[in-house]
This record gives C-alpha cells, structure tokens and sequence, in this order.
C-alpha cells in the first residue's frame, strides 16, 4: 500500500512539489522516556518536510519520565501533536 497516489509531480530546486495528487494522512508515533535534551527537536524534525502539515499527526508516547520531557511536548500547544 502506497502513502502516495501522485497523478505527476516535478522537481523543482530539489523540493518535490505534488500536482492533482491524492496525499495520505500520515500519522507518527515516537515512543521517548527523558528526552528533554531532544524532544524538541525530533518532534520538529518530523514536521520539518513539504508535506502538507495538516496531513501530518505525530502521538507520543511519554510514560515514566522524571525530567522535563512531558512539560517540553506540552509546552508546544501544537494541535497536530
């Protein structure tokens, strides 16, 4: 099963831009425990794409963290997360 159903694409300065496609939701689910030093930065590696950022759901899960991990996610207030 493909994510993507492209009808054409191009390539243009090495960003691939979909024309009359069909995009899949994606959805991401990182499993993190104390990652405070980088949570921040996986969770925005993982919207830093050209695909459309309202087909993209990220869920994590957080479970037994005794640093700031949970309060850094939180602090984002991101819908998509």
């Amino acid at each position: 099963m493909s994510i993507l159903h492209t009808k054409s694409y191009i390539k243009n300065d090495s960003v691939l831009e979909y024309k009359n496609v069909d995009l899949k939701n994606v959805f991401i689910l990182l499993a993190v425990h104390n990652e405070e030093d980088w949570i921040l930065r996986k969770i925005q590696n993982c919207f830093d794409t050209n695909y459309p950022e309202d087909k993209i759901k990220l869920f994590i899960g957080a479970d037994g963290c005794n640093d700031q991990t949970v309060e850094k996610i939180l602090s984002l207030n991101d819908k998509r997360i």
